[in-house]
């Protein structure tokens, strides 16, 4: 019974995964297809390109919102026997697994055809919910690139790898930098979490793969942030 309802909940993290945030806010807003648009993606950087940095911030809360449903509705209710599970006789948290299906249904989303973002807004709901200084760091590192270099392909590949690299340290490692929050004893990242970190960057890289040629090429198209837009990013998280 348990396995089935796992499934279900894979099932449904793809379904919210693939609800396209981007693609309705430009629908309802302007009643445009933004698939046409910018970089014909319908993530959050290119919302906020096609149509303004608050729908950009709005389309980037509602696809990190995605990866977050599922795992938080599982905490919240404390539905334990859904995440943690046997693997060769070894309890095993499998919450993230709900999250990264969830990114691969924004990548994928069976509404548009299986033609969807780049991974990144998702996969920083899944870091936020599950280590939130990690998630904190993230926010840092990308908005700190994008203003400095103006390429945010180039801040997502630098920041999904540097949260896998930290998070895959404090798992190996058993670092616990919250001794006063975390259970003592217990590493702040589960190995399980570093694992899907570490995908989550793969695919966001693969999913970068003609921006990085662009990059390369010095082709890439710059992304401007004003002033008070980094500021009410800092604002916001910190």
């Amino acid at each position: 019974m348990n396995l089935l309802i796992i499934i279900i909940l894979g099932i449904l993290s793809y379904l919210l995964g693939s609800i396209p945030s981007g693609y309705l806010i430009a629908k309802i807003v302007r009643k445009i297809d933004i698939r046409k648009l910018g970089s014909n993606s319908t993530g959050a950087t290119n919302t906020s390109r096609v149509l303004g940095f608050k729908y950009g911030l709005l389309a980037l809360f509602f696809d990190a919102l995605k990866g977050i449903i599922i795992m938080a509705i599982l905490v919240i209710f404390k539905l334990d026997q859904y995440y943690i599970v046997n693997i060769f006789d070894n309890p095993t948290n499998i919450l993230a697994i709900y999250g990264l299906i969830s990114v691969i249904g924004h990548i994928y989303p069976i509404f548009l055809n299986f033609k969807g973002g780049k991974a990144v807004a998702t996969s920083f709901g899944v870091v936020l919910f599950l280590t939130p200084l990690l998630a904190l760091m993230g926010v840092f590192i990308l908005v700190s690139i994008v203003y400095i270099t103006k390429y945010v392909s180039l801040a997502s590949i630098i920041t999904g790898v540097s949260i896998f690299l930290v998070s895959i340290f404090f798992a190996i490692f058993n670092v616990n930098i919250m001794k006063d929050m975390a259970t003592p004893g217990l590493p702040l990242i589960p190995i399980e979490y570093a694992i899907v970190y570490g995908l989550m960057a793969s695919i966001i890289i693969l999913k970068h793969k003609q921006n990085i040629i662009r990059l390369i090429s010095g082709e890439e198209n710059k992304f401007s942030i004003k002033k008070w837009e980094f500021t009410l990013i800092f604002f916001i998280f910190f």
